[in-house]
C-alpha cells in the first residue's frame, strides 16, 4: 500500500458512510506519514453531515501502512480555533511549505 491509497472512505453493505473530501500530506519518511484528511460522514437520516477533519500519524509496517495515532476535529469551530492558534505560534511560514498532494 502507498501513501496515495490511503484514504477515510467507508462503506458499509454497498452504502458510503465516510466520504473523504480533501487531503494535505503533512509529513513523510521512509517509515511515517502525516496526513490530514477532510471529510463528511453520513448521519441516521442517510444525509451527509460535517465536513470533518482527522489528523492521521501512519507508521510503515511490511508492505503497508498502519495508523498509529488519530485525532478527529468535529466541527468547523474547532478546526478554525486550531488554525488560529498554528498562525499565532508560527507566524512565519518556512519557504517549502507544500501541503497538496
Amino acid at each position: 500500500m502507498k501513501l496515495e491509497d490511503l484514504t477515510v472512505n467507508f462503506e458499509e453493505q454497498g452504502v458510503t458512510k465516510v466520504r473523504e473530501l480533501d487531503r494535505a500530506l503533512l509529513a513523510s519518511s521512509s517509515a511515517w506519514a502525516t496526513i490530514a484528511f477532510l471529510f463528511e460522514e453520513r448521519g441516521p437520516d442517510g444525509d451527509f453531515r460535517g465536513p470533518k477533519v482527522s489528523l492521521r500519524r501512519y507508521r510503515k509496517r511490511g508492505q503497508g501502512f498502519v495508523v498509529e495515532k488519530h485525532l478527529t476535529l468535529g466541527s468547523p469551530r474547532q478546526a478554525h480555533a486550531l488554525a488560529v492558534a498554528l498562525a499565532r505560534w508560527f507566524p512565519e511560514a518556512p519557504g517549502d511549505l507544500d501541503v497538496g498532494d
